[in-house]
């Protein structure tokens, strides 16, 4: 089940963004689970990093890494660190 649910539209096509927490003593991390209607799925990570920031730390497609402020910032305003 995931922790956290964002529904994202972009360019056009709607996709659910799925947030699960990744439990380490050292770092914060989010996989995350991305999916649209026409079941197109691409999978990645995020990890926070000392300043706060969320960043994408697995290779993803060029429109999730042009997302990343917007998902940095989703994740930021929903969770307590």
């Amino acid at each position: 089940m995931a922790d956290l649910i964002k529904d994202f539209s972009i360019e056009g096509h709607n996709y659910t963004f799925l947030f699960r927490k990744v439990v380490s003593t050292s770092t914060h991390k989010y996989f995350i689970r991305a999916f649209n209607k026409i079941d197109e799925q691409v999978h990645f990570e995020m990890k926070r990093l000392e300043n706060g920031r969320w960043v994408i730390i697995q290779p993803a497609p060029l429109w999730i890494t042009q997302m990343e402020v917007a998902l940095s910032e989703f994740i930021s305003a929903h969770v307590t660190v």
